[in-house]
């Protein structure tokens, strides 16, 4: 499709794309100046970052933060919601560009995005990403089952690592650079704009469907 820039599904993309990277700045911002903080306080992050949440569904661990042992004080980095918002551009841009046709359908959605990656993931690795950390995240806010997440500068090359506790660690290090290189090439893959466009146009007047009549008698205070 020559004119793929005129698409409905086109400008969706790369919305989707501005404000993902605009946000992902915004995180880095925040990540430096937590390892300027570690600095100053003098704490080896990677030696001390697992932090224990305990939850009343499964005990969960997540190392987006950095706790001082001196004095149980406690860094935050966003590492959760913004692992999330990778999640959900996962699962959008795998229905759009993909060859599966169910919008519920998550498993594959998130296979068929991770295939286009110009960065080679595993099934094992998609599966642990989509049934642990995705599901954990959006479902109970943590990973299930004593997995950890992290962002963080001494991160070593790895999708999946094992923590220093041994704790199996989702790398959004490395996350970020798979959605967001995944999500700039999909975007300008002009081949793909006929079924995206379709997919896309279904999916709006699927929400149109289901939900319209709620968001007009809302507006219409009925």
């Amino acid at each position: 499709m020559e004119n793929y820039k005129t698409t409905n599904v086109y400008r969706f993309l790369n919305d989707q794309y501005q404000y993902l990277t605009g946000d992902l700045k915004t995180f880095h911002k925040v990540c430096e100046d937590i390892e300027n903080q570690e600095t100053q306080q003098g704490i080896n992050s990677y030696a001390t970052c697992s932090l224990f949440q305990p939850n009343s569904i499964s005990p969960t661990t997540t190392t987006e933060t950095t706790r001082n042992p001196s004095d149980n004080k406690t860094l935050y980095r966003l590492t959760i919601p913004i692992t999330l918002s990778l999640f959900a551009t996962i699962d959008s841009v795998g229905f759009l560009s993909g060859d599966n046709e169910k919008a519920d359908a998550t498993e594959k959605k998130f296979k068929e995005f991770f295939k286009q990656s110009p960065i080679s993931v595993s099934i094992k690795d998609v599966e642990l990403i989509n049934y642990i950390y995705r599901q954990g995240l959006s479902h109970i806010y943590f990973p299930k089952l004593n997995l950890g997440i992290s962002y963080h500068s001494k991160n070593p090359a790895e999708l999946i690592f094992r923590s220093f506790d041994g704790y199996l660690t989702l790398n959004v290090n490395i996350l970020e650079k798979i959605v967001v290189e995944t999500l700039a090439l999909v975007k300008e893959k002009k081949e793909s704009y006929e079924k995206m466009e379709r997919k896309y146009e279904d999916l709006i007047n699927k929400y149109i469907e289901k939900d319209g009549e709620k968001i007009t008698n809302y507006d219409s205070g009925v």
